[in-house]
């Protein structure tokens, strides 16, 4: 529960960080997807599971800060 003007702040400011990062993560899979077919070089599949995963996690992060239960 949040009881200070400081706390949510805090809140609004980690939930920020996490929706910089999946923003910045599905640019980078979106980037790397366009550069392999214009080149011809296949993108690792290890590497786009590896940012999906990543995304997931700040979803489920962000989610379990305001109280929403996966």
């Amino acid at each position: 529960m949040i009881k200070s003007d400081a706390q949510l702040r805090k809140h609004i400011r980690v939930l920020a960080q996490h929706a910089e990062t999946i923003a910045v993560r599905c640019r980078a899979i979106e980037e790397a997807l366009t550069k392999g077919e214009m080149f011809g070089v296949p993108v690792p599949p290890a590497r786009i599971e590896r940012a999906i995963k990543d995304i997931e996690t700040r979803f489920t992060q962000a989610a379990a800060m305001i109280g929403i239960k996966p």
